[in-house]
């Protein structure tokens, strides 16, 4: 059954704010007959960690926007959080924009963050058919005089709801081929202390001597990194945005991750059908760091 849109007017909309104690933060929406508005789960990947929708707002609308708005969740700039979350979201909004043309895109900006860039997103709203001056960050209380909230594209926090990944397909954001190729991401020429595992040369060593290509995403433009890392068939690295490439993908079979079991990674994985396999070993200093060393033995044994 085909889950239409929904439409309600003069709707006061309220975004997260800074996460506050156990990193709890609150959002919400009501129409102008004071009835809840949903608007489907939030991840939440960035600066918060635990998102509750709730049904009734606090204080009044500190700005308003006239006009048709749909609706479109977190808007995200960074690299991650924004083919995870945001662009998603995006696409599943793109049949109400088509359907009007006068439509604005409305979206939460990260919270603790003043403005939203999407510059370097550029090619990836390109192929989705996005202009980025449609869309309108708020990060206060609003009233907006119309708001349509398409189905979400997730069923959860860190999961997926099917269709999402024919989506990503439909528009060209997935490579249409198969290589083959094993591909293991290297953060090795980022800043030095962007590798949260500490031994990672000699792990990096390990998987090129088993038959994997080391790749340096950041040396390839968007479109030669599509082209190449979502083609494979097996895709390893830090646990981390890299990885989120995979969601991207129709050939990899497996991701392997360096690291902790990330929720979003398994949901983006069980999304496509990946087997998602975390090597570890033990933290190295503070826990909030996330800094750990990777036992060399269990990555062997791993691409046995």
């Amino acid at each position: 059954m085909t889950v239409l849109p929904r439409t309600a007017q003069d709707v006061v909309i309220a975004p997260p704010s800074r996460p506050g104690f156990l990193n709890l933060t609150s959002y919400g929406a009501v129409d102008g007959a004071g009835t809840h508005v949903p608007l489907g789960p939030l991840m939440m990947s960035s600066r918060a960690h635990f998102a509750i929708q709730r049904r009734a707002i606090v204080g009044d609308p500190v700005n308003v926007l006239t006009g048709g708005h749909v609706w479109a969740g977190m808007i995200y700039g960074h690299f991650g959080h924004f083919i995870a979350e945001t662009l998603p979201r995006l696409l599943s909004v793109r049949a109400s924009l088509d359907a009007d043309p006068n439509l604005r895109i409305l979206g939460f900006g990260a919270p603790g963050v003043a403005r939203t860039d999407l510059s370097g997103m550029a090619w990836f709203l390109g192929k989705a058919g996005i202009d980025p001056q449609r869309i309108d960050v708020i990060t206060q209380p609003t009233r907006i005089s119309q708001l349509i909230v398409p189905p979400s594209p997730f069923a959860g926090r860190y999961s997926y709801r099917p269709g999402v990944t024919a989506l990503i397909d439909h528009y060209g954001l997935s490579a249409a081929h198969t290589s083959g190729e094993r591909i293991f991401l290297s953060r090795g020429r980022l800043a030095s202390a962007s590798s949260r595992v500490v031994n990672i040369a000699q792990i990096e060593q390990i998987f090129a001597s088993a038959g994997y290509t080391i790749l340096h995403p950041e040396q390839l433009a968007v479109p030669e990194q599509v082209a190449r890392i979502t083609a494979a068939s097996v895709l390893a690295g830090e646990n981390g945005s890299a990885l989120h490439w995979s969601l991207y993908s129709r050939s990899i079979e497996k991701v392997q991750a360096l690291g902790w079991s990330l929720a979003l990674q398994r949901g983006i994985c069980a999304a496509r059908g990946q087997q998602y396999q975390v090597l570890r070993d033990r933290w190295i200093g503070a826990l909030k760091q996330r800094r750990q060393h990777v036992d060399p033995d269990q990555v062997r044994r791993h691409l046995r």
